[in-house]
């Protein structure tokens, strides 16, 4: 079986939900179109397109899709070079299923295009502190076909800092913003505090609390 997180991914040993999504997605379609925004160097990207799924991945950040020097924990030889998300899939030979824009998702208009948009902690970065979350969720939304399905895990706040910003969600905050007809939520949950190992940008092992939020758009 393809395996479901891309182990070559500087992220792979970060928590995830994302097999639970796949779970989801294949009961209802095959080899459709999947948006992945928040793609980094490919760690959902990567399984999705071996599984024959397109996928358009959008990023930001220049170094995880186009490569350069990252610094990574406790490595005494210092910044290491990452290929970055192109010459990954290039080398993968999945280059034709995958779409790479670097672009902010806010920016972007697809139109309800997609099967499935899925993102994995992307929205609680500083960078996107400008403006509501709520513009992030729906850019993603809208580009959800009807009977395609909307994916999320965040973060949820864990110190004081972190109730002082809507990037860090609360339990039920997510659900108002998809309480329309149009949305038929699928899964909703939220871990404990529990602890991660570092790992890029951050030098220390720090607790974490994640929400998984799934729907599915039915009109």
């Amino acid at each position: 079986m393809t395996e479901l997180v891309d182990s070559g991914s500087l992220w792979s040993a970060t928590k995830t939900f994302f097999p639970l999504f796949v779970a989801h997605l294949e009961k209802r379609v095959t080899g459709g179109r999947v948006l992945v925004v928040g793609a980094s160097d490919g760690k959902f990207v990567i399984p999705l397109a071996r599984r024959g799924w397109h996928v358009t991945a959008v990023e930001v950040d220049t170094t995880a899709i186009r490569g350069g020097r990252v610094s990574l924990p406790d490595n005494a030889l210092g910044p290491i070079h990452t290929p970055g998300l192109i010459t990954r899939l290039s080398e993968s030979g999945l280059s034709e299923r995958v779409d790479v824009i670097e672009a902010d998702v806010r920016e972007l208009s697809f139109g309800r295009t997609f099967d499935a948009a899925f993102t994995s902690c992307s929205w609680h970065y500083s960078r996107n502190g400008d403006r509501p979350v709520a513009t992030f969720v729906t850019a993603m939304a809208e580009a959800v076909k009807g009977g395609g399905l909307f994916c999320a895990e965040y973060m949820m706040p864990v110190s004081v800092d972190h109730f002082t910003t809507d990037r860090y969600m609360v339990e039920g905050q997510l659900r108002h913003q998809f309480s329309t007809r149009d949305w038929l939520v699928l899964e909703e949950f939220y871990t404990s505090p529990f602890v991660e190992a570092k790992h890029i940008g951050v030098v220390k092992d720090h607790v974490h609390r994640m929400g998984l939020f799934l729907a599915e758009r039915v009109a």
